[in-house]
């Protein structure tokens, strides 16, 4: 439990510097964070695993929460608490994760809206036709057809 809850605080970390990241709009170091949650996320999966294994080797019961199940018939108080410890830990990083989403999700929002409005603007202004020649409209009658 212990390897666990230290890898949910790498994790939690790396989320927090993810949204300095998304905040300071810094693309290169969301890349590297990104490769480096993908391999805490891997390396939280491989301790569960161990963690569900020893459970079932120890003869807890099978059930959506086997570590509570396991506990509340076998564990002592220091046993629960680094549990409900390692619990809350795992409920941070869920909701630091939410909220990057959201902020990734605004500013998708935000781009594309801005985006389509320059798409928009260039589509309403051209300024060079196909063949490189000025292009400008004139919104009005042609010279001499007053």
């Amino acid at each position: 439990m212990a390897a666990e809850r230290r890898g949910f605080d790498q994790f939690v970390a790396l989320l927090e510097a993810e949204a300095r990241a998304l905040e300071q709009q810094h693309v290169e170091r969301l890349v590297a964070l990104a490769d480096d949650k993908a391999a805490q996320v891997r390396a939280l999966t491989d301790l569960s695993q161990r963690r569900v294994a020893a459970l079932a080797a120890a003869g807890a019961p099978s059930g959506p929460t086997p570590m509570g199940d396991w506990l509340a018939t076998r564990g002592g108080p220091v046993a629960r608490s680094a549990w409900d410890a390692l619990l809350d830990t795992a409920r941070r990083a869920r909701d630091l994760n939410a909220a990057n989403g959201a902020l990734i999700d605004a500013r998708m929002r935000f781009n594309q809206a801005a985006l389509s409005a320059l798409q928009s603007a260039a589509r309403q202004a051209t300024v060079y036709g196909r063949d490189g020649s000025p292009d400008v409209p004139t919104g009005g009658r042609p010279l001499g057809s007053a």
